[in-house]
């Protein structure tokens, strides 16, 4: 019988990465079960129960309304990053773009800019940001994480640029 050598993931030996026969050991003495997914069912139930007893604004339509969209977001970029990590690239300047698109959408409603011109221009900025990603790891042999941890510093400061160097939320500003 021959013996596998370890693969290689992102440079990083799998040696290196905890063991799956550890991280069942961990999740069994927690939930008493080999199952990840029972793992996360019941810490998520307890996370319900814990903020549900702490806060009465927790279990509200209102906080829930304000958790989707918040999920919605995050499903929509991660099933696009998805597609990078399956390809064996990871791209992590997602988050910036996503704020600089953001911002910039913000920007473009307030002076006037209609909401459908301002979405279709975030997106705009999303596809040049990915496309200038793509070329310089495809074209110019660039390892993707350098590459796209220089794009998210470079994404970021014009971001911060725009929002006239406030690091926090822009008010929303959707016209009635």
């Amino acid at each position: 019988r021959r013996r596998l050598r370890p693969v290689h993931t992102w440079g990083i030996p799998v040696s290196a990465v905890t063991s799956q026969r550890h991280q069942n050991g961990v999740v069994r003495a927690i939930v008493g079960t080999r199952s990840p997914v029972a793992a996360l069912a019941v810490l998520l139930l307890g996370l319900v129960l814990l903020f549900s007893l702490t806060t009465s604004e927790f279990l509200t339509v209102q906080n829930f309304l304000g958790i989707g969209s918040y999920v919605a977001i995050l499903a929509i970029i991660s099933t696009g990053t998805t597609f990078g990590v399956v390809s064996g690239a990871l791209d992590i300047s997602v988050g910036s773009t996503l704020a600089l698109a953001g911002v910039s959408a913000t920007l473009l409603v307030s002076n006037g800019m209609s909401v459908w011109m301002s979405i279709a221009a975030a997106m705009g900025i999303g596809l040049a940001v990915g496309a200038a990603n793509a070329l310089t790891v495809v074209k110019l042999r660039v390892n993707p994480i350098i590459a796209t941890l220089g794009m998210l510093s470079i994404v970021r400061g014009i971001a911060y640029w725009i929002a006239g160097g406030s690091g926090g939320a822009m008010s929303p500003v959707i016209p009635e």
